[in-house]
């Protein structure tokens, strides 16, 4: 199962103080489904504009085919936001930018929560084990060259689709209902 967003995974304005207890929320999901021994959901936000997006197109042939690129704090102030000292998102982002560049040479930008512990923080020092599910998220935009999220010429016409994943375990997730089944 896959919980796409068109955008990154960000809360602005008025209602970024729930920022952190969506995240705590998610996380605490996440350790109940592992408690229970069930796969953890892919959680993802994908962005077709803005600073990063521009980034990564000017970078792309940079990042070989199949490779996720970690952005750190230093590097997203060097080269992508220009603000010195201040942490990118910090209030209101609850998940941490990607580069994944598929088979085929599209790459994507993409946002992914810490669901690997109650209390990992988007920000600050890289554990990969805080992102359990990044390898099923890169295979959401490796299954096919022609997938739904893809960004076209138009930004708005790319709509980001649910598709059936392995869970991070390699276990198979639930099933879809059909449309028309009771």
């Amino acid at each position: 199962m896959a919980f796409v967003t068109d955008g990154p995974l960000a809360l602005f304005g008025e209602v970024a103080p729930i920022k952190r207890p969506l995240l705590r929320r998610l996380q605490t999901i996440a350790d109940d489904l592992r408690s229970r021994d069930l796969g953890i959901p892919v959680v993802v936000g994908i962005e077709k504009s803005g600073a990063f997006w521009d980034h990564a197109q000017a970078i792309r042939d940079h990042v070989p085919e199949g490779n996720l690129m970690l952005l750190d704090e230093d590097y997203i102030e060097r080269y992508i936001t220009f603000k010195g000292g201040a942490v990118h998102g910090r209030d209101t982002y609850y998940g941490r930018h990607f580069f994944y560049r598929a088979q085929g040479g599209q790459i994507y930008v993409i946002t992914v929560p810490p669901l690997g512990r109650v209390g990992a923080e988007r920000h600050g020092e890289l554990d990969l084990d805080d992102y359990p599910t990044l390898r099923a998220t890169c295979s959401v935009f490796g299954r096919d060259r022609h997938s739904a999220l893809r960004r076209r010429h138009d930004p708005d016409h790319a709509r980001p689709q649910i598709r059936r994943l392995p869970a991070h375990d390699g276990r198979p997730g639930p099933k879809a209902p059909r449309r028309g089944a009771s």
